[in-house]
Order: C-alpha cells, then structure tokens, then sequence
C-alpha cells in the first residue's frame, strides 16, 4: 500500500500550553492523535504517554507473538473475532490507559489526568483498522463524501443514542456542554473499553485524524469544502488549523491527514 501523510498540531488562541499530540509512523502504518485532559499540565502529559506506550508497543520487534490478556474487551466486536492487527492496537491502547492511570495514581501532580485516543492502522495490501476512546474524530473522504468512521464517547452523543426526540434539542444541551463531557478516556479507570473497526481501503482514500479543537469550531461541511479545495496535504493541514484559528481557536488543534495513493 502506497500512501502519504502530513500532520498538525497547534496551541490555538486561547490556550497557554498544547495537550494534544500526534504521531505518523510511516514503517508500522500506525498513525494517532491524543487530547489531554487535567489541570498543572497532566493533560499534556497523559497525551504524550499514550502516544509513546502505544508507538513503542508497535515498535517492538516481537509484538507479533505477544499474548493478548485475558482482560482486553472492545466496544464493537469480542476479542476473538478480532484480525492479529486489530488485537494488537487494542491491547497497545489498553496498555497505554494502565500506564496513564498508574502513573496518575502514583503521582498526586498527575491524579485525574486522561486523554483521548484516535488510531488508524494501515495494513496491506488494503485494509485499514480504526479504534478510538473519547471524542477525538476520524474521517474518510471517498468519492467526494465525507463521513465520520468513529463514535463520539460523550455525554451527549449518549443522550442523542438513547432519546430520538433528543436530537431536536440537540443544541440547547451542546450549549451547556454535554458535547465536552466524556464517558470513557484513558487513564480514568484501570480498564477501558476500545471501539474497533475493520474496512478495506481503496486508492483514493483520504482519512483526517483531529483533536475536537478542530472539530469544534468547523462543521463537517467546513471541513469537507476545505478538503475540496486543496489537494496537497501540509497545505490542508495548514487551511484546516488557520480556519479553525479564524472561528475562535478556543482549543488546541491537532489534525493528521493520510491518503492513499495505491492499494
């Protein structure tokens, strides 16, 4: 699979300090992007672990023979209906969330402290595998759509599941910020449950990667007329970040962007 990729990340406007982080690995096809949450920095902190545990976990020479403990659970499908690679970004994410929470129990600077995790795996000849715990998004851009692949894990998005006639207050309760309220993020609880998903990829295929400091202040539409119009990939990273700077940049912005170009 043949692919490039460029990524982002910015304080914003309002912020003092960056808590998101990122990274692209190009030899493992492993591509993330992590917000961090608590005060005194801890937020920047449980971000660059989970980006550090789960790279180094990939980067091991050995994790293909790696067992898998009994304890890994996911939001979509049971472990063992799971390919090898999808097994192995699970566990690399639920080995990032007992880190982050033992280093948060451990060290009272730190207690609370959290993040968001988004992943995306390529795998040849053509698949790709997406997990994420929080509110950071990824999207696929294919046949000039472009829909979101992930569940938000927030207060709200549980409300909108549960209630059909919800989404018709959908902005009376984003106004009192139910859309920033979390119900799972690493570091929380000593286990955490994981979505996956398996698909196949085609050449193409744009996925972006992104922080909600992105997605907060652009729509979806925004964000899809952004895409439309520029084709090279550090130039959209830098027009999504700016235009997002431009509505209010009240949050960082982190956004990663990978497009296939032949599968």
């Amino acid at each position: 699979m043949r692919y490039k990729a460029e990524g982002i990340t910015d304080t914003g406007r309002t912020r003092l300090n960056n808590e998101d982080a990122f990274l692209i690995d190009n030899e493992t096809g492993l591509f993330l992007v992590s917000d961090g949450m608590g005060g005194h920095q801890a937020g920047e902190v449980a971000s660059q672990l989970a980006i550090e545990v789960i790279h180094k976990f990939f980067s091991q020479d050995d994790v293909q023979n790696k067992e898998l403990p009994e304890n890994n659970r996911t939001g979509d499908k049971d472990q063992d209906e799971l390919s090898p690679p999808a097994s192995r970004l699970v566990e690399s994410i639920q080995l990032a969330n007992k880190v982050i929470f033992r280093v948060g129990e451990e060290d009272i600077k730190y207690r609370g402290m959290g993040c968001t995790i988004v992943a995306l795996l390529l795998v040849d000849p053509d698949r790709a595998i997406i997990a994420n715990v929080g509110d950071s998004r990824i999207y696929l851009v294919r046949n000039a759509t472009l829909n979101q692949l992930n569940e938000d894990h927030t207060l709200l998005n549980e409300y909108l599941k549960s209630d059909p006639d919800f989404l018709n207050r959908k902005e009376e309760y984003a106004m009192n910020h139910l859309d920033h309220i979390l119900v799972r993020a690493l570091g929380i609880e000593p286990y955490i449950d994981v979505d996956v998903k398996e698909m196949k990829v085609q050449k193409g295929d744009m996925f972006l990667l992104c922080s909600d400091g992105l997605t907060d202040m652009l729509s979806d539409e925004e964000i899809f007329q952004t895409v439309q119009a520029e084709k090279k990939l550090d130039k959209l990273c830098d027009k999504l970040v700016a235009l997002a700077n431009e509505k209010g940049g009240v949050d960082n912005i982190t956004a990663v962007l990978v497009k296939i170009e032949e599968s």
